[in-house]
This record gives C-alpha cells, structure tokens and sequence, in this order.
C-alpha cells in the first residue's frame, strides 16, 4: 500500500511569502503607526493575505491527486492577487485622500469669495452660506476618516471632525445670540417700563456676553485645544502635526483679530446691560416722548450718555475689526 503524501508548501513558496510579509510591513509601518490597535490590524491583514492563498492550494492538492506543482502555481498566483487588490485599496483610498483634500482647499477659496460678495449685495444669505461651508467641511473630514489607511490615522481625522463639529455649535451659538440682540425690541427705550422688560433685555443681552467669550476663547486657543485632542493618540503622526502647523499659521494670521473682534463684541454687549440696568434703577428720572429720551436729572443724563459712546466705539471697532478679519480669509 502506498503511503499518502503529506500537504506542503514549495521553498518559492515560502520565498514568496517571506518577501510579501516584509514589503507590506515596511508599508504599513511607514504609513501607520506602531500602536497595538495597529500592529493588531498588521497581523490580522498578514495572515489574511496568506490564508486565502493557503485555502486555494490545499483545495488544489486534494482535487489534483497531489499535485505539488499545482499547489505552489495556485499559492503564488492567489498570493500575488491578494497583494495587489491590497496595495490597489490602499492606493484607491490615498487617491480618495487627495481628492478629499483638494475638495476642502476649493470650497474654503470658494467660500470666501462668495462670502465677500454676498456680504457687499445679499448678507441675509450669509447664515446659510456659511453652514453650507461647515457641513461641507464635516462631510469632507469624514470622507478623510472613512479612506485612512490606519486605525491611528482614523482616530485624528476623527478628532479634527468632533473639533470642527465642536467650533460650528459655538459659533452658531454667537451668531443666534447676537441675531436676538440685534432685535429691534431690546434697546426700546419704549418698552423698558413695561413689566418684565428688563429681565428679558438683561437675559438676551447676558447670553450674547457668554456666547462672544465662550467663542473668543475657543477660536484664540485652537492649537492648544488641539494638540490636548491629540495627545492621547499620539502627536508623531504626520496628519496630527499637519493639522496643529494648520492650526498654528491661522491662528498667527486671525488670532489677534478675532480675539479683539468678540471683545468688543462683549464689551458692545455688557455696556448694552449698563444702559438698561441705569434706566430701570431711575425710571422716574427719564420719559421717552416723540421718539426721544428725555432726562430730569443731569447726572443720570451724562452717565447715559457716556455709556452710549462707549457702545458707539464698540460698534465702530466690531466693523472694522470685520472688515480686517474678511480680509484674511
């Protein structure tokens, strides 16, 4: 009786996988990481690119009477297709990538020149111009998220997307805010008598005060946010250090405007509250008739006065500070 001859791989074989294990990894690891999440996903992608191969070549062994010239064919014709669908995702997903990007760089130059125009003829239609451009943008650093080609470079653009999701929720936050306090009702010397009144100028008035300073302090501190976002995951990689030097360079050009611009935009707002609360604690000293406030107490009169200028400077600084900060986009 014959003996059966064992299922084995030829030395090719073996030579084969030996060079596709030690290409992929000096692929991986120059564009990777070298975290457990993604060591973890170099082996698991490892032994899938040789198991596929290995399950073919038996198949082959056992429908061929043991051929042994078959199996090492099969092993290193499957291996090569498995290798090259591999690389071909990788490369269709870094093609993603660029394309991903340039898209982000365009609708950031097209959004500013829009921006710039509607403001001149339309500026009702900025609000929706510009969650037009966030939505854009968060769809965009999802792509990104989706085509990385490491469990580390799927976290940061993750990161990066909850920061831009977190900056939209501020600054429509402000931007509600100071739509309420550019309302024709707060400021009406006519209905500041009534009941109730001033509790709610006070309130809006207050909210629009949170609002500029919680913004200010996000937009004015972005590179350190970010890098604390980062941190955990790791400050080496590539697309992190990208996005702080990103980060860093806007703030350098915007930073000292913006932070000067939402000051003023509280200090527009709080001399606001200074002028309803002084009206409210001497409503007997004042009257508004034929479109005019008339006071019967000098002092009272000038301490308005003077903080109505203080506001005028406000507003004055807050429009020239607009125009520097379109400037820069």
């Amino acid at each position: 009786m014959m003996s059966k001859s064992r299922f084995r791989l030829s030395r090719a074989n073996y030579i084969f996988l030996t060079l596709v294990v030690i290409g992929y990894s000096v692929l991986h690891f120059l564009t990777s990481g070298n975290s457990d999440e993604e060591i973890g996903y170099f082996i698991g992608t490892i032994f899938m690119l040789g198991a596929m191969p290995l399950i073919c070549a038996v198949l082959v062994w056992r429908t061929s009477k043991n051929d042994t010239q078959s199996v090492s064919l099969i092993f290193n014709i499957i291996l090569g297709i498995s290798v090259f669908v591999t690389i071909q995702g990788f490369g269709r997903n870094r093609s993603s990538q660029n394309k991903t990007v340039e898209n982000l760089i365009e609708n950031k130059e097209e959004y500013a020149n829009q921006y710039k125009a509607l403001r001149a003829s339309d500026p009702d239609k900025l609000d929706s111009l510009a969650t037009d451009y966030q939505n854009s943008v968060l769809e965009n650093m999802s792509n990104l998220s989706e085509n990385s080609s490491s469990a580390k470079e799927k976290k940061i653009y993750g990161i990066i997307q909850e920061f831009a999701m977190d900056k939209r929720e501020l600054e429509r936050s402000w931007a509600e805010a100071y739509k309420d306090v550019m309302a024709e009702r707060i400021l009406d010397y006519s209905q500041l008598k009534n009941e109730g009144e001033l509790e709610f100028q006070v309130s809006t008035l207050k909210r629009y005060v949170v609002a500029s300073e919680d913004f200010k302090n996000f937009m004015t501190n972005t590179v350190s946010l970010l890098k604390a976002n980062f941190t955990p995951v790791g400050l080496d990689n590539k697309t992190a250090q990208g996005a702080l030097k990103g980060a860093l360079e806007l703030q350098n050009k915007q930073g000292a405007t913006i932070e000067s611009l939402l000051s003023n935009h509280m200090g527009y707002g709080n001399g606001m509250i200074k002028i309803v609360t002084l009206l409210d604690e001497h409503q007997n000293k004042w009257k508004y008739m034929d479109q005019e406030l008339q006071f019967s107490d000098v002092l009272i009169e000038e301490n308005f006065y003077e903080l109505l200028d203080n506001i005028q400077t406000n507003e004055n600084n807050i429009n020239q500070l607009s125009e520097q900060l379109i400037n820069t986009l």
